[in-house]
């Protein structure tokens, strides 16, 4: 579904929220650069029922950023399962790291890891986003057997130590600190982070790289998540000259020459094919990961901002120490509550 859109009109963009032209598709869909241009799979976002309502521009990981140079240094693999990452997070703890650097009193970035735990939590995307849509509306509550199961996932990660001490007390800020000063040697947010990790300890320029966190020890659906964002369409309402302006503009916008100078900008990777990230390392080493097999970001499911809210309070008091048969039914009352009110 779209998540934010940019409606262009008159040459100008608009950054307007939540809304859906329903004619749009007819505007861009059959447009060569949406066609020749952009990177297929990252159309995802701005396509609802088969229909393109919007051109992604972003090309977001949510997956855990970690530091090579650490991950050389203690000679780690890569967790490839639920069981590796509880073995690995002890070994990083009894090594005198705190495992995942994760912002557990910034809401907004504490959620990402939700991401991964909820990526393989059902059969395929589709029975995924039915528990979502369905958790969204009430039909069912966090004491689910499918919800319990991802809470779960947050109550083995916390027991094998993978988050810092007061995790519910670290804040963005701190938690990019423990991975600049090389405390920890993962942070659990995504590329956004990178740009801010290099103000702040620019000896990391290119020694970060992206890692799969796969939280299962069954059925691997996906090995990480992407998030296509910054929708751009065209107003079809709009009259025939300000559309071919428009459809300029995003033609241009979807060359590669144009994207990197973006993408290199502000560190992130973009859904235009053909781009050269060479001119800023850590774009280049992360870009590979636009070849596997990610899933769109499933939190964004969750519509009704206050369920995604209580949704995600309740996993961050689990990681901070309390029991998911008291904060379950709590939290599934309040959010009860919420869509009763």
């Amino acid at each position: 579904m779209v998540q934010s859109t940019f409606f262009i009109r008159l040459g100008k963009c608009e950054g307007i929220n939540w809304i859906i032209f329903d004619d749009i598709d007819k505007v861009c869909r059959n447009e060569r650069f949406v066609k020749r241009n952009l990177v297929s799979k990252g159309l995802t976002a701005g396509v609802e029922k088969g229909r393109v309502l919007a051109v992604p521009y972003h090309y977001l990981f949510n997956n855990p950023v970690y530091n090579t140079e650490l991950w050389a240094k203690e000679k780690w693999d890569i967790p490839k399962n639920l069981t590796g990452w509880v073995a690995w997070c002890k070994d990083a703890k009894a090594k005198g790291y705190v495992p995942l650097a994760w912002p557990g009193a910034t809401r907004g970035q504490a959620a990402q890891i939700s991401n991964s735990a909820l990526m393989n939590s059902a059969a395929d995307y589709d029975a995924l986003s039915a528990n979502l849509a369905d958790l969204n509306s009430g039909k069912i509550d966090l004491t689910s057997t499918w919800f319990k199961g991802v809470a779960d996932i947050y109550v083995k990660l916390r027991n094998a130590g993978c988050f810092p001490d007061n995790p519910t007390g670290v804040t963005e800020a701190a938690a990019y600190n423990l991975f600049a000063t090389g405390k920890s040697p993962i942070l659990p947010t995504g590329t956004f982070s990178m740009g801010s990790i290099k103000t702040l300890a620019p000896a990391l320029t290119g020694k970060m790289q992206l890692m799969s966190m796969v939280l299962t020890d069954g059925k691997v659906v996906a090995e990480g998540i992407m998030n296509n964002t910054f929708n751009l369409s065209v107003n079809a309402k709009s009259n025939p000259t300000d559309q071919r302006i428009a459809k300029s503009f995003l033609s241009y916008l979807a060359t590669g020459p144009v994207a990197a100078i973006y993408a290199v900008a502000t560190t992130q990777h973009v859904n235009v094919l053909d781009v050269d990230y060479s001119a800023n390392v850590d774009l280049l080493n992360t870009s590979a990961f636009q070849a596997k097999n990610t899933m769109l970001a499933p939190r964004f499911l969750i519509l009704n901002t206050s369920v995604s809210d209580l949704t995600q309070d309740a996993l961050i008091q689990i990681v901070g120490g309390k029991s998911p048969d008291d904060v379950l039914p709590d939290f599934s009352k309040q959010i009860k509550q919420k869509l009763q009110g």
